[in-house]
């Protein structure tokens, strides 16, 4: 029998790699969100922070456990996405008077939604007597298989495009991952305008950003952080100014070049953005040209915990891997609720 050359051997291995690799990450994307694993009163016990506490928060250097708290909850309320009505509970119980907006592409002479965000609006009021207009925006990661297979597949297709495009024309080194720059799109295109027609605002319309009275949540988890990170970038590069904009994201993949990170250090929207990665979490260590990104978060804002081993996707999850650890940070009531189910001594090592 004909042996196989040197060269042949090395193709055949790089492609059982290649093939695992790419099964670790759909599974991973796939299986990123445990729909119907918070029960009874995830709020129990849980302080719902002051106007005070809000604006403070914005003026936060180190990140903030009760805001990342929140905003874990926030963004895995989006995956709740055939849950009537149509709320986000975390939310609602902060006080936002919220909506629900799509983008949507076509399939078989049917309309599938590519794209979700929860958003928000409430007032906010400083010590001084100032009032301001708090935005929160919370955006859905991939779509789990069990939901809808179509939305699935689309997310899936684009997550995958790992090739670069620059971020904008005059910057033909700024690149960013091409398929969540391509959802990006979707998000000024169509995202935006419908929050600001449900809310009467002014997000980045007719080219920039026309309210100086509105501050910036925004949060998401996996494919949603990496949506949370570019619209951050996009908020401030047109004009908001990066203490009015405060990003938390989980598990959010690699979104472009090292100079796309330093254009975003350079106009202040990387110490805007806080980044919490379990480290054995896959999906957080890969995306833009596969593993040669970064994240857009500053340095210092990247908490990482978990120990270190074999990437491992059931890490992934947002309710049974990353609430438990901002939990942990707060010592909230809910720390017995999420413990039952997790090995205590991985979730707070750090």
């Amino acid at each position: 029998m004909k042996r196989l050359s040197r060269k042949k051997k090395i193709l055949i291995l790089f492609a059982i790699v290649f093939i695992a690799l790419v099964y670790i990450v759909i599974s991973s994307f796939v299986l990123s969100a445990d729909i119907g694993y918070l029960v009874d009163d995830p709020f129990y016990g849980v302080p719902i922070p002051t106007d005070e506490a809000l604006i403070n928060a914005f003026a936060d250097t180190e990140i903030n456990w009760e805001i990342a708290y929140w905003s874990a909850m926030i963004s895995e309320f989006t995956y709740g996405k055939y849950a009537y009505p149509y709320e986000n509970r975390a939310l609602t119980t902060l006080g936002f008077t919220t909506t629900r907006v799509y983008s949507f592409f076509e399939h078989e002479g049917e309309l599938k939604d590519n794209l979700m965000a929860d958003a928000g609006v409430r007032e906010i009021i400083a010590p001084d007597g100032s009032s301001y207009i708090l935005v929160a925006i919370a955006f859905r990661g991939s779509v789990p298989l069990v939901l809808d297979r179509v939305t699935t597949h689309e997310n899936m297709r684009r997550n995958l495009d790992i090739r670069s495009q620059p971020w904008r024309e005059d910057m033909p080194r700024v690149t960013v991952h091409r398929g969540f720059h391509d959802q990006h799109n979707d998000i000024v295109r169509y995202l935006l305008s419908e929050i600001n027609e449900e809310f009467d605002l002014s997000i980045l319309r007719s080219g920039g950003h026309r309210d100086p009275n509105l501050r910036f949540w925004i949060t998401g988890h996996s494919l949603g952080g990496a949506l949370a990170e570019m619209l951050t970038l996009d908020l401030i590069e047109h004009g908001v100014e990066p203490e009015r904009v405060m990003t938390y994201g989980f598990a959010t993949p690699l979104v472009g070049s090292r100079h796309l990170y330093e254009f975003a250090q350079s106009i202040g929207a990387s110490d805007r953005i806080f980044n919490i990665i379990h480290r054995q979490d896959m999906v957080a260590h890969i995306g833009y040209g596969l593993i040669f990104g970064r994240s857009l978060a500053a340095d210092e804002n990247t908490i990482e915990f978990g120990s270190r081993g074999i990437w491992n996707r059931s890490n992934h999850g947002l309710p049974r891997t990353y609430l438990p650890f901002v939990i942990s940070q707060n010592d909230y009531p809910l720390r017995q609720q999420f413990e039952a189910s997790l090995i205590v001594a991985d979730i707070v090592a750090s």
